[in-house]
């Protein structure tokens, strides 16, 4: 994804911050598994 951002090959730049949120999200998810008493973090 880096290399295809620094070719300028990208065709949607936001892509990269759509991303970035994404795996904001599933790392939250993965730890409020993690916890397993189904509290939040």
């Amino acid at each position: 994804m880096c290399a295809l951002q620094e070719a300028g090959e990208l065709r949607n730049a936001e892509i990269v911050i759509f991303l970035n949120r994404l795996s904001d999200v599933l790392w939250l998810l993965a730890r409020w598994v993690e916890t397993g008493d189904g509290s939040p973090v």
